[in-house]
């Protein structure tokens, strides 16, 4: 049995333009952090931040919706990214294989963040993915089990590497709350 320490832990957050697995992606933000840190502060340990270009994705989605949402958002928060989709599949398997642990990917959510990333990534750097297909952990699922724990202030939303920093400090609150009563993890 695999034990959470023997992973790097990673939250990802992805801001699109639209809500199917072939969504155009707007923003990329990934967290390395470790949930087991000894404080909150602690459990941050480094961050990318990645704005692919929506024109480069041509065979990608954007549902009308989700495109008129962002138009009603300050000017100043819509990510307008230049960096070729590949590139940034490059610097993000770069950035998981910092380690020598094997990668362990959060969400809030795995049928969001990381479907859409997967086949994102599947379509700009095909072969196989740094991340097993055990390695994925659900933020939604956590916060199920520990309902009184308070979310941490988040001044950047829709920011993806804010939301990634915000859910990850979420799982080291959430684990602290579990470790607090005992729970061994």
């Amino acid at each position: 049995m695999n034990t959470l320490n023997e992973f790097e832990h990673y939250m990802i957050d992805l801001e699109t333009l639209g809500l199917g697995p072939r969504a155009k992606i707007l923003s990329i933000g990934i967290v390395n952090f470790n949930p087991l840190a000894m404080t909150e502060a602690q459990s941050y340990l480094r961050g990318i931040y990645l704005e692919p270009d929506i024109t480069a994705q041509t065979y990608r989605t954007a549902d009308e919706s989700t495109v008129t949402w962002w138009k009603s958002q300050d000017e100043n928060l819509i990510p307008r990214g230049t960096m070729d989709p590949g590139i940034a599949c490059i610097k993000i398997e770069k950035f998981l294989h910092t380690h020598s642990k094997p990668p362990m990917l959060w969400a809030q959510g795995t049928d969001f963040d990381i479907s859409k990333f997967e086949s994102f990534y599947e379509e700009y750097l095909p072969g196989e993915f740094p991340w097993k297909y055990n390695s994925k952990r659900d933020l939604r699922t956590l916060i199920s089990v520990c309902p009184h724990v308070e979310w941490p202030e988040n001044h950047q939303k829709h920011n993806a590497l804010a939301d990634a920093q915000c859910q990850a400090r979420m799982v080291w609150r959430c684990m602290n709350f579990l470790n607090g009563r005992g729970i061994q993890l």
